[in-house]
C-alpha cells in the first residue's frame, strides 16, 4: 500500500507538537510557580492535571472511537489543545493555568490514539514499524527542540510565550487536518471494522497476551522513566553538573531515543516480514536498557556515565516504538483502546516507579536493584505475552471439531 505522504507528515507534525507541549513545561515549573505565586510543588500540579487528564479520558473516549468518529475526535482534541495551551498563555490565575492543563490533557486522550490508529491503518503491515517508529521519533524531536526552545523564550521574552507559540502550532495544524482527514474519510467510506468471529478462546488468548503485555509497559516504564527523573539530581551530585551540562545531557539523551525508535521501527518491520512479533524487539531493547542503566548508575566515571546513559535511552526509544508498533499492529476491533491503554499504563508506570525510587538514596545499590527489578518483571511479562500471542495466532485444533 502506498502511504498517503502528505497526511503522514501532518501528523508527525502532531505528534512534534506534542513531544514539544507535554515536555516544555518542566523546566518552566520554577518561573510559573513565581509568577503566580505558588511553590514549586505545587507549580508541579501542571504536569499531573496533564497526565491524569490524558490517562482518564484517553481509553474512554477510545472504547467509544469509530472508523466514522476518529477523525472529528483528531480534530477536535486539536482544537482542545490550541485552547489549552492558550489558556496557559494568558491565565492570569493558577487555576486558569490548571483548567487549561486539564483541556490540553483530554485534548491528547482524544486526539493521539486516535492518531496513532489512523497513521497504522495507512499503511501495510510491513511498513507499519518505519512509520510509527518515525512518529515516536517525531515526538522526541518536539522533546528535543521544544523544551530548549521554551526555556528560551522564557528567558528571553516570557514563560507565557511558550504556550502561545504551542497553541498556534496546533492551530495551523488544524486546516490541513480537516481537509486531510475528510478527503480520506470520503475516498474510503464509511466502512465500519466487522466483528470479531474468531473462536472465544482465540479471543481471551489474544486479550491476556496484550494484558501481558501492557504490565511489561507499566514495569519497564516504570523501571527505565522512573530512573531517568533522577539523572539530573545524580549527575550534579556526583560529577557537580552544571546547567549547560544538563542541557548538553538531556540532547544526547533525546537524540538516543529518537535513533532508537527509528533503528526499532525497521527492525519490527524485519520481524514482520518473517512472520515474528514486535514484541521480541520489545524484550532485545528492555534487556539491552537494563545492562546500560546498571553501569550509568554503578560507574563514577562521567564519561561511562554519559556513554551509558546515550545507550540507555537508544533502548529505551526502542522499547517504546516497539511497544507502540505491536499494539498497533491488532485489529481494527481493539487497535484503538490498545494504542489508549499502553499510553495511560506507561503514565502509571512512571508515576509508580518516580515515586518508587525516590524513596532510595539516588543511584545507591538499593536504586539500581529496584529499578532493574522493575524491568526483569517487564521483560518476563513480555516473555509471558510472546507465548500466550504465539498460541493465539497457532491455537491447538480442537479434538472435538477435529473427530466431527
Amino acid at each position: 500500500m502506498t502511504r498517503p505522504r502528505a497526511m503522514v507528515h501532518v501528523l508527525y507534525g502532531f505528534f512534534f507538537l506534542m513531544g514539544a507541549e507535554t515536555y516544555v513545561v518542566n523546566p518552566l515549573i520554577p518561573t510559573i510557580g513565581r509568577a503566580m505565586r505558588v511553590d514549586a510543588p505545587a507549580a508541579a500540579i501542571t504536569v499531573t492535571a496533564f497526565v491524569i487528564a490524558y490517562a482518564i479520558s484517553a481509553p474512554l473516549v477510545a472504547a467509544v472511537a469509530t472508523p466514522r468518529r476518529r477523525p472529528w475526535l483528531v480534530i477536535a482534541g486539536t482544537v482542545m489543545f490550541a485552547v489549552g495551551n492558550l489558556a496557559c498563555g494568558v491565565a492570569w490565575t493558577f487555576d486558569v493555568m490548571i483548567a487549561g492543563r486539564v483541556l490540553a490533557g483530554v485534548g491528547a486522550g482524544l486526539a493521539a490514539p486516535s492518531v496513532w490508529t489512523l497513521l497504522s491503518a495507512m499503511v501495510s503491515d510491513d511498513q507499519r514499524g518505519r512509520v510509527v517508529g518515525y512518529g515516536v521519533a517525531a515526538y522526541g524531536a518536539g522533546q528535543v527542540l521544544g523544551v530548549p526552545l521554551g526555556a528560551f523564550l522564557a528567558e528571553v521574552v516570557s514563560w507565557r510565550l511558550a504556550f502561545v507559540a504551542i497553541a498556534a502550532g496546533f492551530t495551523v495544524l488544524i486546516p490541513p487536518l480537516v481537509v486531510l482527514l475528510r478527503r480520506r474519510y470520503q475516498s474510503s467510506g464509511s466502512h465500519t471494522p466487522a466483528a470479531d468471529q474468531s473462536a472465544p478462546q482465540l479471543r481471551y488468548a489474544v486479550f491476556g497476551a496484550l494484558v501481558l503485555a501492557l504490565l511489561a509497559t507499566f514495569f519497564v516504564q516504570a523501571g527505565r522513566l522512573g530512573a531517568y527523573s533522577f539523572v539530573s539530581s545524580i549527575a550534579e551530585m556526583r560529577y557537580s553538573s552544571t546547567t549547560n551540562d544538563q542541557g548538553l545531557i538531556g540532547l544526547a539523551a533525546g537524540l538516543g531515543a529518537i535513533g532508537g525508535s527509528i533503528t526499532a521501527g525497521r527492525l519490527c518491520d524485519y520481524l514482520t516480514r518473517h512472520t515474528r512479533s514486535a514484541l521480541w524487539a520489545s524484550m532485545g531493547f528492555a534487556l539491552i536498557f537494563m545492562a546500560f542503566a546498571i553501569v550509568s548508575f554503578a560507574t563514577r566515571s562521567p564519561i561511562l556515565f554519559l556513554v551509558t546513559l546515550v545507550g540507555w535511552c537508544v533502548a529505551g526509544g526502542g522499547f517504546y516504538s516497539a511497544q507502540q508498533v505491536f499494539f498497533s499492529s491488532q485489529s481494527d476491533t481493539i487497535r484503538q483502546s490498545a494504542i489508549a491503554w499502553n499510553g495511560t499504563v506507561m503514565n502509571i508506570g512512571i508515576a509508580a516507579g518516580t515515586t518508587l525510587l525516590g524513596h532510595f538514596a539516588l543511584g545507591g545499590t538499593v536504586f539500581i536493584v529496584a529499578m532493574a527489578g522493575l524491568a526483569t518483571v517487564g521483560i518476563v511479562m513480555l516473555g509471558a505475552s510472546l507465548a500466550v500471542y504465539a498460541r493465539s495466532r497457532n491455537p491447538v485444533p480442537d479434538p472435538l471439531v477435529a473427530v466431527r
